[in-house]
């Protein structure tokens, strides 16, 4: 999970909106599912589901994640999110997501617009972000190059990007698959591993009590 920051207002600098080739030499991932194995320290407590489909020019990510963490039989903590995010020719342009952490209830809803993104959230009713801001949904590696906001509470963030080569990294069932890795700081600090095609395949961050939060692909 992310960590919370208040939403920043204000604008910068207004740049050509956010496109799939914001890295360079990068495809547009397959249209599929991509399931993933949530772990904390290794035990299992959750999965994040991305639903790509497409229809014509638009391209549709449906997301849900959830989340539970047990000491024993009891639940102590629970998390879920159900986000909408949609791509026109190529290029971002609504997001909308629902989240309960634990009882606290948050809501983004952005669109792309002349003037940059508009984001709404729980504690703002109106912020325009640069014009290539995109939200922070992982399975997209154009979150590698763009500035961000949190699907979670919308709280914008430009983190520093670093490639760190190619490895072998261990799916869900065990089997490891080549991959790219790339760590993100500052503003978020994970790391990401995508594949030969462009498809996510794991993350691992840190999370607010100092465990170690890790998805990896279900499946090839």
């Amino acid at each position: 999970m992310l960590t919370r920051r208040s939403i920043l207002a204000g604008a910068g600098a207004l740049l050509a909106p956010a496109a799939w080739g914001a890295v360079a030499g990068e495809a547009m991932p397959p249209i599929e599912i991509l399931r993933f194995a949530i772990t904390r320290n290794g035990s299992r407590i959750g999965r994040h589901v991305v639903q790509l489909d497409q229809q014509g020019g638009v391209v549709t990510a449906r997301i849900a994640v959830e989340v539970a963490v047990s000491i024993g039989p009891i639940v102590v903590y629970r998390y879920t999110l159900g986000a909408t995010e949609t791509w026109r020719d190529g290029r971002f342009a609504t997001f909308q997501s629902d989240c309960d952490d634990n009882g606290t209830k948050l809501f983004v809803r952005a669109r792309a617009g002349a003037d940059g993104v508009e984001v709404a959230t729980q504690a703002v009713s109106r912020v325009v972000l640069r014009a290539d801001t995109i939200p922070m949904t992982h399975w997209n590696r154009a979150i590698l190059r763009a500035p961000l906001f949190e699907a979670r509470d919308g709280a914008p963030a430009r983190p520093k990007v670093t490639p760190r080569g190619a490895e072998a990294v261990a799916l869900a069932d065990g089997r490891t698959i080549p991959a790219e890795r790339f760590s993100l700081t500052g503003d978020i600090e994970l790391d990401e591993w995508y594949d030969a095609d462009g498809r996510w395949v794991a993350m691992r961050t840190t999370g607010r009590d100092g465990s170690i939060i890790e998805y990896r692909r279900l499946g090839g």
